[in-house]
């Protein structure tokens, strides 16, 4: 019988290395291809990019006066991943916003913007959020989004795709 665990044991024990090496395969590939993609990123991001949103404020009053405040983040980018969503109290008419969104930097590397702030549907109440800003390595993303690389990859070309489309068409 332990002749038999040992031999399970080391059975699994070399399973385990065989998918951590694996893992690491798939994230050495992935931090590749990112930074394939960040070579040509600057002129992409010049053509079809923006300025992250990293504080807004807008209030629905009742005299037509609206303000809406904006602060962006110093550097432009494009948005790779968008995983900002809101949720409703048990009224319906209040919420919270919550949850990140992932953005390629024209100097290089990413941001993740992770929101949080409030919202209503009432009259003369706010609807504000906040972002905190991480900044990210291709490395870093490549290891801890690993499972959103077809995302990203795809959000990468389809930017690619459209700044080589405006500049055919002249836009």
């Amino acid at each position: 019988m332990d002749d038999r665990i040992e031999e399970l044991s080391e059975r699994a024990k070399a399973r385990l290395a065989a998918q951590r090496e694996a893992e690491a395969t798939k994230q050495r590939e992935f931090e590749r291809s990112l930074q394939r993609f960040m070579k040509g990123i600057e002129a992409v991001i010049e053509l079809e990019g923006e300025r992250p949103v990293l504080r807004y404020y807008a209030s629905d009053g009742r005299n037509g006066c609206n303000p809406v405040k904006r602060v962006r983040h110093g550097e432009w980018g494009i948005k790779v991943l968008d995983r900002y969503d809101s949720q409703r109290d048990e009224t319906g008419n209040r919420g919270e916003y919550g949850g990140w969104r992932l953005y390629a930097l024209i100097r290089g590397g990413f941001c993740k913007l992770t929101r949080t702030g409030t919202w209503s549907a009432w009259q003369a109440e706010s609807n504000q959020w906040e972002a905190t800003v991480r900044q990210l390595t291709t490395a870093e993303v490549s290891t801890e989004m690993l499972e959103c690389r077809d995302e990203i990859e795809h959000a990468l070309v389809v930017a690619f795709e459209a700044a080589a489309a405006s500049e055919e068409h002249g836009s």
